[in-house]
């Protein structure tokens, strides 16, 4: 079952919470939205997936391969020392499957389980800064909910 992906059209980042392991979508009642200039975060309980609403003109190509976990506030980050919170492609989303998660491409082709092996193209930042296409308050929402480092996925 598909719970929730991208496909808002502003430029700027997505912040999705997916409220249980195991259950269905969430509804509008067990959802908090929040907005700013070009970021919306719609907070649950358990996993939190940042997705771009652009399309980049250049991308990162350095590549991950490892797990992919969730932390304790649900955030999706890379298993290493840093832990950065990984930034999906637009379009990208979260589907429940066999008791947890796994992420799904704008196809829907799944491309990992949460807690899994992933072998992800891009590169780290430090801040989502507005050279990337980030406003100020992107960054602000994007850090109010996955503080730290982040992984922007590279696209083909």
């Amino acid at each position: 079952m598909r719970v929730f992906g991208s496909s808002f059209g502003r430029a700027g980042l997505l912040a999705v919470v997916i409220t249980a392991v195991g259950c269905s979508s969430p509804t509008a009642a067990e959802l908090e939205l929040f907005q700013a200039d070009g970021i919306e975060a719609l907070v649950g309980a358990d996993v939190v997936l940042l997705t771009m609403k652009f399309v980049p003109e250049v991308s990162m190509q350095a590549l991950y391969e490892g797990r992919v976990t969730a932390d304790d506030g649900g955030c999706l980050r890379l298993d290493t020392n840093d832990r950065h919170t990984v930034v999906w492609p637009k379009g990208y989303g979260v589907e429940s499957a066999n008791g947890g998660f796994q992420i799904v491409d704008d196809a829907g082709a799944v491309i990992g389980p949460v807690g899994g092996e992933f072998s992800i193209p891009g590169g780290e930042v430090s801040s989502l800064h507005d050279g990337l296409g980030f406003t100020e308050a992107d960054r602000a929402l994007a850090e109010a909910h996955c503080p730290g480092k982040f992984w922007i996925m590279g696209t083909d």
